[in-house]
């Protein structure tokens, strides 16, 4: 009978150990879909917040691209009048050189003028000392 009341106890003893285990099995599949909950929950909780931060991000960044898109086309408009004025200002400093140059050859013709008339005034003074001295005889004789 002894070996049917320990056979008995270790019977009962391995129930309690198999109740004890299967509770912590239990235990732990419980705890473990808790977490598995807990952390749907917080990855849900950190699409929502993901999703907001990029629709923040997509409207931050189409607004900058509009303004690079509106600078493109006001730095366009710039290149265009700069060109303008570039081809302006070449055409100012072509007249410009123009009318220096003519202005050089009208002076040098200028020049030319007077170094006759001076040339000719140097060679008109001794004929005109030479007149007014035969002019002075004249009325002298008279």
């Amino acid at each position: 009978m002894e070996n049917i009341s320990a056979a008995q106890e270790c019977l009962a003893k391995e129930k309690a150990d198999f109740e004890a285990y299967k509770r912590t099995e239990e235990w732990n599949a419980v705890a473990t879909n808790k977490q598995v909950r807990s952390f749907t929950k917080l990855l849900s909780q950190e699409r929502k917040l993901w999703n907001k931060a990029r629709a923040r991000d997509n409207d931050k960044f189409y607004r900058l691209h509009q303004e690079i898109i509106n600078f493109k086309a006001a730095n366009a408009g710039l290149e265009e009048k700069e060109a303008a004025v570039v081809a302006a200002m070449k055409e100012a400093s072509l007249a410009r050189n123009k009318i220096e140059e003519s202005a050089r050859k009208d002076l040098q013709a200028k020049d030319v003028a007077l170094a006759k008339v001076n040339q000719r005034l140097v060679e008109a003074e001794p004929r005109a000392d030479a007149e007014g001295a035969s002019a002075a005889k004249a009325e002298e004789d008279y």
